[in-house]
């Protein structure tokens, strides 16, 4: 754990706590609680920090498109599953 006493800021800049670079205030994102209005860490550590949270996200589940109004052929509409109460209940639950 870094602690704020072992880093390095003044007006110029500061250290970030990811990388131990000094660097000027202007590689941080602004941040409104952060020591001079500024991100403790810089652009480059926290871009790649989104990067590799990227790739362990879990992706989420794909809309249901199918069955929208917009994507509906003719033979869907003559569906059985999709009836004037199916069409009733959906456009219910879009407003």
């Amino acid at each position: 754990m870094v602690y704020k006493s072992d880093l390095k800021i003044n007006d110029d800049g500061r250290e970030c706590t990811d990388c131990k670079e000094y660097k000027p205030w202007d590689e941080y994102h602004a941040h409104p609680n952060g020591p001079h209005d500024k991100n403790t860490k810089c652009k480059v550590c926290l871009l790649n920090k989104r990067k590799e949270d990227r790739g362990t996200r879990p992706k989420p589940p794909p809309r249901a498109q199918s069955m929208s109004p917009k994507n509906m052929s003719l033979q869907d509409s003559c569906n059985s599953n999709w009836d004037a109460n199916g069409a009733a209940a959906f456009l219910a639950r879009k407003r």
